[in-house]
C-alpha cells in the first residue's frame, strides 16, 4: 500500500508542468483565462438591421423604436393625391353615326387626382412585449364637372330620368358628381422581426368611415324614341345623393424590407369588413315638356344596412435615422396607395324601377408621410 501511494505521488507531481504548458498563460508566465475567439455583437438597435448573435432563435423580437427612457411616441402627417373612380361615373353614351347600331362611345366623367391629408399617433407599450397603440385620421374630397354640347347628327342616350330612359337626346348636357370622405381608424400593433433585414408589423383593430357623395345631371335640348324622331323639346333635372357610415374589423400587415442606412423598401396590406348604414338615399327630378312639367322623387329607409369588404394596398421606400443616441428619430416615406370598396357606390341605382345596384368605388394616388418618434 505504501509503495503504490509514493508511484501516485510521483506521477502526479511529474505531469504538473505539462498541464501548466498547456493551460493559457499571460505575458508574465502566469495561467489566465482563455480569451473568446471573437468579439461580441454590438448591442441591437430595435428597427434597424439586425447582426449574427443579437437575436435569440425561434423567438420574433420587437423592431418597434425606442427613444428615451426605452420607450416611444411618435406622430405621422401624409399628404395624399387621389383619384376617384366608381361605376355611376358612366353618364351615358354618345352615339357619332346616324343609324341606332352605330358607333357609339362611352361618357364617363373623370375627377382627376385631388389633396388630401392624414394624421395619426402612437405609443410603444414595453411591458406588453412592445404593442403598439395607433390612431389614423384621414380627409380627402373630389368633385368633376362636365358640361357638353351635343350637336343635331350626334345623340346622347342611356340618360337615366325618372319618366323613361332616353334613347336619342341632342343638346347641352351638364354634370357634377362631389364626394367628402372622412376615415378613422385605431389599431393595436406589434413590430418584429421576420429575419436581419426584414420587419413586420402586424395590427387588428376598428376602422370607421363617413362618406357623403352627390350626383347632379341637367339636360336641356330635343329628344325622342327614334333617330328620326328628335322633336320633342326637354328640360330635365336629376339629383342624386347618399350618406354612408361604416364601422368594422380592421387587420394589417406593414413590412419593410431594410437595404441599409436607413432606406427600407415598404409594402403593406389592409383589410376591413364594414358594416354600412346608409342614410339619405334619395333621387329627385324635374322634367319639363310641352305637354307640362313632371317633378317626383324616391328615396330609401334610412335603415338601409349591409356589409361592405374593403382592400388598402401601398408600395413605396422610405428612410429613418435615429439622432443623439436615438433620443429622438425622423423618417420619410413615399409611395403610391390603392383602395378597392367593394359595391360602395350607390348613386348607380335605376331611379325608374327603384333597383339598388351598388357599384365599386376605387381611390389610388401618391402618398408621402414624415414621422417623429421621440
Amino acid at each position: 500500500m505504501f509503495y503504490r501511494k509514493l508511484v501516485c505521488s510521483f506521477l502526479v507531481t511529474a505531469s504538473l508542468p505539462w498541464i501548466a504548458y498547456g493551460a493559457p498563460q499571460g505575458s508574465d508566465g502566469v495561467l489566465s483565462k482563455r480569451t473568446p475567439s471573437s468579439t461580441p455583437a454590438p448591442q441591437l438597435v430595435p428597427g434597424e438591421i439586425s447582426q449574427k448573435g443579437q437575436l435569440p432563435a425561434a423567438y420574433n423580437a420587437g423592431a418597434a423604436y425606442q427613444c428615451r427612457g426605452g420607450y416611444d411616441l411618435f406622430f405621422t402627417g401624409d399628404y395624399i393625391y387621389w383619384d376617384w373612380t366608381q361605376a355611376s361615373m358612366k353618364a351615358g353614351d354618345i352615339v357619332v353615326s346616324s343609324s341606332s347600331s352605330g358607333h357609339q362611345k362611352a361618357f364617363v366623367l373623370s375627377p382627376g387626382y385631388a389633396s388630401g391629408f392624414q394624421v395619426g399617433f402612437g405609443s410603444t407599450t414595453l411591458s406588453a412585449d412592445d404593442w403598439q397603440i395607433r390612431g389614423n385620421y384621414t380627409w380627402y374630397q373630389n368633385s368633376v364637372s362636365s358640361n357638353t354640347s351635343i350637336s343635331s347628327g350626334t345623340y346622347y342616350r342611356y340618360i337615366e330620368t325618372f319618366s323613361d330612359r332616353l334613347n336619342f337626346f341632342s343638346g347641352d348636357v351638364s354634370l357634377n358628381q362631389k364626394m367628402n370622405y372622412n376615415e378613422l381608424e385605431l389599431l393595436l400593433e406589434r413590430p418584429f422581426y421576420f429575419g436581419k433585414r426584414l420587419l413586420s408589423n402586424i395590427g387588428v383593430g376598428l376602422a370607421s368611415l363617413w362618406v357623403v357623395q352627390h350626383n347632379h345631371t341637367n339636360l336641356n335640348g330635343t329628344y325622342g324614341v327614334t333617330l328620326s324622331n328628335v322633336t320633342t323639346q326637354l328640360q330635365s333635372q336629376t339629383d342624386k345623393h347618399f350618406k354612408v357610415w361604416c364601422l368594422g374589423p380592421r387587420v394589417e400587415l406593414d413590412t419593410s424590407w431594410l437595404l441599409g442606412e436607413g432606406v427600407a423598401f415598404l409594402a403593406n396590406a389592409t383589410s376591413s369588413l364594414v358594416y354600412a348604414r346608409y342614410y339619405n338615399l334619395s333621387a329627385n327630378g324635374q322634367i319639363t315638356t310641352p305637354t307640362g312639367t313632371n317633378s317626383l322623387s324616391q328615396s330609401f329607409p334610412n335603415n338601409f344596412n349591409t356589409l361592405r369588404p374593403i382592400l388598402q394596398m401601398f408600395l413605396g421606400m422610405g428612410w429613418n435615422q435615429g439622432f443623439n443616441d436615438n433620443s429622438w428619430r425622423v423618417g420619410l416615406s413615399a409611395g403610391y396607395d390603392f383602395a378597392m370598396y367593394w359595391n360602395f357606390d350607390m348613386l348607380s341605382f335605376t331611379s325608374t324601377q327603384g333597383n339598388l345596384v351598388a357599384g365599386n368605388m376605387f381611390l389610388h394616388g401618391l402618398n408621402a408621410q414624415i414621422r417623429f418618434d421621440f
